[in-house]
């Protein structure tokens, strides 16, 4: 316990914890690279000698997070108090041997550099806050007394701050050094495998400076130069080495670094590495293996950024939704991030996460066993079209068709244990969390404990509703893309088949329609256009109740009704917005757009009925018609899992609901200990922060929350792009590439034409100023705008697919639609008068 002994620096040696400067450049020895000699130090041993010498030093820890405040004077702090405790403290017992050890390998000309357990992690790379010291003749005592400085950098006003702004965990933070061989400089610097300014940008860049100046500490004179020029002069014995360092080392770290070198006028040296931990590196470096993320998969739900608290709380479901996905279709991923990852708050998905063999394994035993039923199914099936196909009429049907089965095979089982329980589990569902809203805390002993026990209860109420809901998405977008392909195979047009798809119950529509119903009411009030009209200058509860007030017994309870049913409905799944029965006027500007308006859209003629007959005609002229069932079939299924979809989004609402109300009560607890400072900062915890905090409270989360808050609000003012890294994909050139200057193709949605003015919304808040016969430009088709489509002309997204709620409605409303690219979007500027044709898909810019 009072030793401190270190190891030589070497290759193979094993890191047994030496932080994080020390362990990069044990990576580098490992890696052949030219590393000066360096003697490395167990942060977990120095850990150990810092509480033998130090009373209560973790205690003491504990404290510095939980009461630091950045305006208190620092020499009257705790962390300084321990600071100066550190630069008390005596050597180990060992230290005078130790001190022969380092004079032997390394010399008299040394630099003692920080390794903070933390240094240098994923969290940030804490560049210039910790402290070195270079010493070119010392003996035992001084040597220590540069140690304990290194040490003490750790408890600065800077270095506390810069360290609880990306942790909540600094009580386990790990002082630690490591005494590397100093180099006497001709020329030294830092190169950048990336341009520092643009991640994305794969010219190398590097800053140097002569002896004498600094580029780490940003003193004296330093110059910069890219890859791309021509060698410098000063630079030309070591110009390949440079820039072939930094290639490889991106390489083998798989994301972008920086290093920094020296040169002393013979030999090429790298004393440290480390990678880049800005936002845009971390999504480079998820990009590396040649994954592609976009948003296309994820903006119908995610429109907007979400709080880390929104994303950590979805994945901690998406861990459930995983489990089931190996048990029912024998899929297999590895970690969340394989699906989905949270960028600068944007959710972005890997477009093959469920395409094998690029996005998922299969575990095969699931399917091809000879004592399974469903391997006889497929061999039969197989065989069936073995023997069809050389005398078929249409063998682009007959293969269409048979993917068809496959899939209907393949999804037999889980559809029907999904589809048999789906209305008790709805129910089941419902019955649970109306008991759980029932509940209120009955008093505030042990407040945390008892709110994280709810959270735990909830957690479970949701995980037993959506634990299929990867499953229902995947059956349901294989099967209609399978569908949608043979239907194509047989001659029907992509809207025939649309619109036939869209005839199906489901709950958005449902919601329109009872918007509609309590417009009639608030209508004929006799201060109901009154109360509508007021709804525009309202900022708050007290405003709206003032004005709600006014209206009749009987409409306010019609009111409430509509909230008791729809309130939980909100236009992202953040807890930070509100849902309509925290914001019941954005209700209200719903209904102030009918009172402006008669305008109805014309609902599309043609049902269901003319697509059957025609399937039935079809398939009597390839001599198919025994095949009509199974089709029948596979179009009620799909309608059924369109429904249980829909359902499964509408009704995760009310665990929103459920959610913030808990998520709220923590917050109280956090302001009353002051481990939280801000009101609706503990939006910008991560679950898993939230709930250790509640279990035993060990930081102040004040830094952390406003740091990652500004970050959140700043991304508002940056919208990412819609695909990382960004490509100009086939599908962008084959859609948009047209010789009309002003006319755009997009994937049509739902058939008719459309001309009005471009509007763009993308919050609820934003429609009370939108014109009559708009055409709605969103990023996606957010089922919640669906109320206002009787107001509308057309509509213009970004992404969503035949599928998507938004569009289902469209089609229902007979609202002419298209989902754009990002050309289109770009192209459009509100107040723009456009012609839009669903049928093709076509957009005119008109004026």
């Amino acid at each position: 316990m009072n030793k401190i002994k270190g190891k030589l620096l070497r290759k193979g040696l094993k890191d047994v914890g030496y932080g994080g400067k020390a362990r990069n450049c044990l990576f580098l020895k490992n890696n052949f690279y030219n590393v000066p000699e360096s003697r490395l130090y167990s942060c977990t041993e120095i850990q150990n000698y810092l509480k033998n010498k130090i009373c209560k030093f973790n205690e003491k820890m504990k404290e510095i997070a939980l009461e630091f405040n950045e305006s208190e004077d620092e020499e009257k702090t705790k962390y300084c108090s321990l600071k100066n405790e550190i630069l008390s403290i005596s050597p180990p017992d060992n230290w005078h041997t130790e001190v022969q050890e380092i004079k032997k390998v390394l010399g008299n000309n040394i630099i003692i550099r920080s390794s903070m357990s933390i240094e240098d992690s994923h969290l940030a790379s804490f560049a210039g806050c910790f402290d070195s010291f270079q010493i070119n003749i010392y003996d035992e005592y001084s040597l220590w007394n540069e140690i304990k400085k290194v040490l003490a950098s750790a408890l600065t006003k800077c270095s506390v701050k810069r360290i609880i702004e990306v942790t909540p965990y600094f009580s386990k933070v790990q002082l630690g050094f490591f005494i590397q061989k100093y180099i006497e400089p001709k020329i030294h610097g830092v190169c950048f495998s990336r341009n520092p300014l643009n991640i994305w940008d794969q010219n190398s860049t590097c800053e140097y400076a002569f002896f004498g100046n600094s580029v780490v500490q940003g003193t004296g004179i330093s110059y910069t130069v890219t890859n791309n020029e021509k060698p410098h002069k000063n630079l030309t014995p070591f110009w390949y080495e440079l820039w072939q360092h930094a290639f490889t080392l991106e390489k083998k770290f798989k994301a972008a670094i920086d290093y920094e070198w020296v040169w002393d006028g013979s030999e090429f040296w790298i004393v440290q590495v480390r990678k880049v931990t800005t936002e845009d590196a971390y999504m480079l470096e998820k990009t590396y293996a040649g994954n592609i993320w976009n948003r296309e998969l994820t903006l119908e739900r995610f429109p907007e950024p979400l709080t880390p608290l929104a994303w950590t709380s979805i994945s901690d479901i998406f861990v459930t939704n995983v489990k089931v996905l190996n048990k029912q279709f024998g899929i297999l991923v590895n970690n969340i991030e394989q699906i989905a990852l949270s960028f600068g708050g944007y959710v972005f998905a890997n477009p093959n996460v469920f395409n094998y063999p690029e996005g998922i394994k299969i575990r095969w035993s699931h399917y091809f066993s000879i004592f399974k039923p469903i391997f006889w199914k497929l061999l039969n099936a197989f065989i069936i079209f073995i023997t069809r196909i050389s005398f078929a009429k249409d063998r682009k049907f007959e293969f269409s068709f048979l993917k068809l089965q496959i899939i209907l095979i393949l999804i037999e089982k889980c559809y029907k244990t999904e589809f048999d329980r789906w209305s008790v589990n709805k129910e089941v569902f419902l019955k649970k969390i109306k008991k759980f809203s029932e509940f209120k805390f009955p008093d505030d002993s042990d407040l945390n404990k008892k709110i994280l026990n709810r959270m735990e209860e909830l957690k479970k109420i949701g995980e037993g509703f959506l634990e299929s809901d990867f499953s229902i998405f995947l059956m349901k977008d294989v099967l209609q893309k399978v569908l949608s392909k043979l239907f194509q195979s047989l001659g029907f047009l992509e809207n025939d088949y649309l619109n036939m798809l869209g005839k199906f119950s489901n709950r958005t529509l449902e919601f329109n329609e009872e918007c509609r119903q309590l417009f009639e009411v608030i209508k004929k009030d006799i201060n109901g256009k009154e109360f509508l009209n007021s709804l525009a200058s309202v900022k708050d509860m007290n405003d709206f109740n003032r004005n709600f007030n006014f209206l009749s017994n009987d409409s306010k309870r019609i009111w409430e009704d509509f909230l008791k049913k729809n309130g939980h409905i909100r236009t992202s799944w953040d807890f930070i917005k509100p849902s309509l029965t925290e914001a019941p006027w954005e209700l209200g500007t719903i209904l102030l757009k009918y009172l402006s308006t008669n305008y109805q859209p014309k609902k599309i003629d043609k049902s269901s009925d003319y697509f059957f007959i025609e399937l039935y005609k079809t398939l009597i002229k390839i001599n198919r018609i025994k095949i009509n069932y199974c089709l029948l079939d596979a179009i009620e299924k799909l309608r059924n899992l369109m429904q249980m979809d829909e359902e499964q989004h509408f009704f995760s609402g009310l665990l929103i609901q459920e959610s913030k109300y808990l998520i709220k009560k923590a917050e109280e607890y956090f302001l009353a200990k002051k481990i939280l400072v801000d009101k609706d900062s503990v939006y910008f915890l991560e679950i898993k922060e939230l709930k250790e905090q509640l279990l035993l409270p060990t930081s102040n989360l004040h830094y952390l929350t406003l740091k990652r808050q500004n970050l959140w609000n700043s991304n508002f003012e940056k919208p990412k792009p819609m695909q990382i890294p960004v490509l100009n994909t086939t599908k962008d050139l084959n859609l948009n590439l047209q010789p009309e200057e002003n006319i755009f193709y997009g994937e049509p949605m739902s058939p008719g034409e459309a001309q009005g003015e471009v509007y763009f919304v993308e919050h609820l808040s934003d429609i009370k100023d939108i014109p009559k016969g708009a055409i709605l430009l969103t990023t996606s088709p957010n089922p919640t705008f669906t109320a206002l489509y009787p107001t509308l002309s057309g509509l213009v997204t970004i992404t969503g697919g035949v599928l998507s709620h938004g569009f289902i409605a469209a089609r229902e409303y007979g609202l002419p639609a298209i989902s754009g690219s990002q050309q289109i979007f770009h192209a459009l500027k509100q107040g723009m008068t456009v012609k839009i044709n669903g049928t093709s898909g076509s957009l005119e810019i008109l004026a």
